[in-house]
């Protein structure tokens, strides 16, 4: 097990905390919200949902796994498969920049870390796909630039 270098350790608890402060609309923090747990060696994704309304009472959906590799700085990426255990993700296993990872966990183009309807990601508001406030939800979160030639308003991508 390696450690979490501290200044690595603040700037990524930083970014988590703003991720999952701002990714769950205030209109669904009732039922949901996302989270995450601090190891170690890593960092878990989740979301906490109400168990059978008892107020207190969490269930934790494990969605993504951060693990940090000292020996090669960086980050490896994981999602938890239909038994719970980890697998790495393939697509995109490993980076230095933790919030590349955390932009592949957001786009979810496979459907491996919030699942899928008809091939489309349940992240999104609908099953179509991101619609224009998701995508500029996400783009303000992740702090990417949205060129709103690719999207036009009301089209769903």
């Amino acid at each position: 097990m390696t450690e979490i270098p501290l200044h690595t350790l603040h700037l990524a608890l930083r970014l988590f905390s703003r991720y999952c402060a701002r990714i769950c609309p205030p209109t669904a923090r009732y039922a949901v919200r996302i989270d995450f747990r601090q190891y170690v060696d890593r960092i878990t994704l989740h979301e906490v949902r109400a168990f059978c309304g008892v107020p207190g009472a969490n269930q934790y959906v494990d969605l993504a796994d951060f693990r940090f590799c000292t020996r090669d700085a960086e980050w490896r990426l994981y999602y938890a498969d239909a038994a719970g255990r980890w697998r790495r993700y393939g697509p995109r296993p490993a980076s230095r920049n933790i919030i590349e990872l955390l932009r592949e966990v957001d786009a979810d183009a496979h459907g491996l870390f919030w699942g899928q309807i008809d091939g489309k990601s349940l992240r999104w508001c609908n099953a179509g796909g991101r619609c224009p406030g998701c995508d500029a939800q996400s783009c303000g979160i992740l702090g990417v630039v949205r060129d709103e030639a690719d999207y036009p308003a009301g089209r769903v991508r």
